[in-house]
């Protein structure tokens, strides 16, 4: 049996070093573009323009007005991890986008470039470029202030990946990055063109004509405000849009810490936690979330694309930023796609307190009390029921078709959600067959979680100790079938559908107004567990057109 071979230890020439670290840094156009622009805001850039040609494979030109670089810096540029952004005793309190000094010299490595900067207070600029790998050469120039990078022949050196280069992919991330950089810093301006072709275009300007310009006035006035909030010493702000505009994709979902867009992964589990109660499944938002930490409160180095970023506190952050936007939620209305915004005035059902209306229904200690928030339900006047399942209701503003299944899920949930419960003394025995018997062990905590206090005693049976009020300890069996089809459903959800009136189920106008009275005392009376919509709202406008009223 041959021997095999033994190759030693060596130390790689410095140009495969640069290009294999290279390759972590630079791995399509996007991340030259990334690069380039956030060294340009981080010079104070008012106006950003951006040319590729081929997608970027080819040619990425990015020109900008901010400060530039000194004469005695550009001797520097080229050269790995040297950085004006970076204090060396200040790697824990990063307040810029770039950092690492790793960029220019990685694009280095990977392609042709040539750098053309000035300065206000120097009477020239310099010019530093770099082919193949040829030396790096610099002079002097003549020209305005601030820099312009332009990136030849992406990868030349690099066949493989040229090879499976994509330009017309990498035009469309390219132009959804720079739309969403555009969000987050609106006080700059933007040009996108590739191959001469403009593909986006903004000025300064105010958030809310950027978020017309990136998503288009339809959206743009459909969207929520929220904050500023204090948490600590973190701000965050920003818009949602409601309950009725929604997409199938989350890449309109924009998160940015200090001005750069990235996840926050405690912050990404609660934003989805949210969509799963508001959203229909697979489905999200258009989202701008901007938070405002201190440098110290924040690590930006922990993964080479700097698009991942933890903090500290973050749990409480997370929280707060959960609620505030369950809050915002559950007081929007769901709409027609086509329908103009719209206004809540009054709170109150025709003219009662939200006590005097649940008089008669059964509620749970604690959900009952709830304050009716402001703006919660417009003023309603219950006319009938289409179908025996949707509720119609008249109001100042039109109509309102109320689904009764959904309607009911929510008061049932949230009433699940508060704990509410009845204790038994002594404790009821329940006989359980093994299959519900083996889902009462597989769920049993999700089972606490909603107010059933249930003993296991194998093999065939439990003790109940306590369920939610409302409840009747015989509703077990079916809450656990039903539950058990739905494992992929939220434990609370799938026994609040359970429960629920049906659909196709006449009710008394009594039964009705009460219904709509206990779902206006509820956190968000417009989705119900699963993130339906509850209530569809009939403006006049939107009548007048359908019907071409004049």
């Amino acid at each position: 049996m041959s021997e095999l071979p033994v190759a030693p230890i060596r130390v790689l020439p410095p140009t495969v070093a640069a290009r294999i670290a290279a390759g972590e840094v630079i791995t399509r156009p996007l991340s030259v573009v990334r690069e380039l622009v956030d060294n340009a805001l981080d010079a104070g850039a008012r106006h950003i323009d951006i040319e590729l040609s081929q997608g970027g494979y080819d040619l990425i030109a990015v020109h900008d007005d901010g400060g530039g670089i000194c004469s005695a810096d550009c001797q520097l540029l080229g050269i790995r991890h040297a950085t004006s952004k970076l204090p060396l005793d200040a790697v824990l309190e990063i307040s810029t986008l770039g950092f690492r000094g790793e960029a220019l010299a990685s694009i280095f490595a990977v392609a042709d470039v040539e750098i053309r900067t000035r300065v206000s207070d120097e009477a020239l600029g310099t010019r530093v470029t770099r082919e193949a790998e040829m030396p790096i050469q610099r002079a002097p120039i003549a020209r305005r202030t601030g820099t312009s990078v332009e990136v030849k022949r992406l990868f030349r050196r690099m066949p493989v990946r040229r090879n499976s280069a994509d330009p017309a992919s990498e035009q469309r991330l390219i132009l959804r990055w720079v739309t969403t950089c555009a969000l987050v810093n609106p006080a700059v301006g933007f040009t996108l063109r590739n191959d001469d072709r403009v593909l986006f275009s903004s000025r300064p300007a105010a958030f809310q004509e950027a978020l017309e310009n990136a998503w288009g006035a339809s959206v743009a006035q459909r969207l929520l405000p929220f904050g500023p909030l204090l948490c600590g010493d973190v701000q965050f702000d920003g818009v949602i849009s409601g309950p009725s505009t929604h997409r199938s994709r989350r890449d309109q979902v924009v998160v940015s810490v200090n001005g750069r867009m990235c996840s926050v992964p405690e912050l990404s589990q609660a934003l989805e936690r949210v969509w799963r109660e508001h959203l229909p499944r697979g489905r999200y938002p258009y989202l701008v979330l901007r938070i405002c930490a201190p440098p110290a409160a924040i690590d930006v180095n922990i993964h080479p694309s700097k698009d991942v970023v933890a903090m500290s506190a973050v749990s409480g952050l997370a929280a707060l930023v959960e609620r505030e936007l369950h809050a915002v939620l559950g007081r929007a209305l769901y709409q027609p796609a086509d329908t103009v915004r719209l206004v809540l005035r009054d709170s109150s059902l025709d003219g009662h307190s939200a006590s005097e209306a649940t008089a008669g229904y059964e509620t749970g200690t604690g959900w009952g009390q709830r304050i009716v928030e402001a703006g919660s339900l417009p003023r309603l006047r219950i006319v009938g029921q289409v179908d025996d399942t949707l509720i119609v209701c008249e109001t100042a503003n039109g109509a309102l078709l109320i689904d009764q299944h959904r309607a009911h899920e929510r008061v049932i949930f949230e009433r699940l959600r508060d704990r509410s419960q009845q204790r038994f003394a002594p404790p009821i025995p329940l006989h359980l067959s093994g299959h519900a018997l083996r889902l009462v062990e597989e769920r049993n905590d999700e089972l606490n979680d909603a107010g059933w206090i249930i003993e296991l005693c194998p093999p065939h049976s439990a003790i109940l100790h306590a369920c939610p009020v409302g409840f009747e300890p015989g509703d077990l069996i079916g809450i656990l079938e039903h539950a058990g089809t739905e494992s992929n459903a939220p434990f609370l959800a799938a026994v609040a559908c359970h429960n629920a009136i049906r659909k196709r189920q006449p009710l008394t106008v009594d039964a009705a107004e009460a219904l709509l009275a206990a779902l206006t005392l509820t956190t968000n009376p417009t989705t119900c567990p699963h993130g339906q919509p509850i209530i569809l709202q009939l403006d006049h406008r939107f009548l007048e057109r359908q019907f071409v009223w004049r």
